[in-house]
């Protein structure tokens, strides 16, 4: 989902929200001063039309909902100062070599799975097999699993020596276009490393928080619910490609080996 732009202020449990709907203006504002009053606190504007009385911020946020593309809400101020946008979709610059989004691909929210994809794939499927994978060629047995691309090993089939993604087999761009793309291993690793990793929780998806180390980004961060993410690096043994876990601070030093085929979900960078 593209996102325009939303801020959300919080006020004693209530919460002012600006944002940006396709070429709408949608203002919502719900503070403790209007709890006195009852009546209208959402105003459309070109064409878009809500009528509804004060809500919470849950509230607030299920009614957005009901809008196409209403974008992102943020939690507080500090959020959406530091979030910016590529092409329509947020992100955080954490002062490393890349920014990194602030939702998975598919996700409308941080906490959010998104889709799940094989390595090079750009659609979900129902299930990740190695007979409906994009790239694989003849049965899945040893020394007769071959490779239509991505392939270094000449017992695979034609070697090509291609070890990132090509764009246009990157679910990140494809999907989100602009400069997004997929994250390198070596820029999962850079994460990885130039961040303090905290267990988070948000609306009760497990996950962890990355915040910068950076000087002058230390008030940055973006969430990644529990999940092994895909690089769009390949393994030397090129039936499999490079990503990270999510589940659990100590195993965040291991780069894990997947098989190509299986379904993950994806967080995008851009430069």
């Amino acid at each position: 989902m593209k996102i325009r732009r939303i801020k959300v202020l919080l006020a004693k449990g209530w919460c002012k929200v600006v944002c940006f709907v396709s070429f709408s203006l949608l203002s919502v504002i719900c503070n403790h001063a209007s709890a006195q009053n009852s009546g209208n606190v959402i105003r459309g504007v070109a064409g878009v039309k809500i009528d509804t009385v004060l809500m919470s911020i849950d509230e607030a946020i299920e009614e957005l909902e009901r809008i196409p593309g209403y974008g992102m809400v943020f939690d507080d101020e500090a959020s959406f100062v530091n979030t910016k946008f590529e092409n329509g979709y947020g992100y955080v610059d954490l002062g490393l070599s890349v920014k990194w989004a602030m939702c998975n691909v598919g996700a409308e929210r941080p906490e959010e799975y998104g889709d799940y994809f094989a390595w090079g794939e750009l659609e979900p499927k129902e299930s990740y097999t190695w007979e409906n994978y994009r790239f694989g060629v003849g049965e899945e047995l040893p020394f007769k699993s071959k490779l239509s691309k991505y392939n270094t090993d000449r017992n695979r089939g034609v070697v090509d020596n291609k070890t990132t993604l090509d764009l246009v087999d990157d679910v990140a761009n494809v999907r989100w276009g602009g400069s997004w793309r997929m994250p390198t291993l070596e820029e999962w690793t850079e994460l990885r490393q130039n961040c303090t990793w905290t267990v988070d929780s948000i609306n009760g998806v497990k996950g962890l928080r990355a915040t910068s180390n950076k000087p002058g980004k230390t008030d940055r961060s973006i969430f990644l619910p529990e999940a092994d993410y895909w690089s769009s690096s390949l393994e030397k043994l090129p039936l499999y490609a490079m990503g990270l876990t999510i589940h659990d601070i100590e195993f965040l030093n291991l780069d894990i080996v997947m098989p190509r085929e299986r379904g993950c979900p994806v967080r995008p960078v851009h430069p």
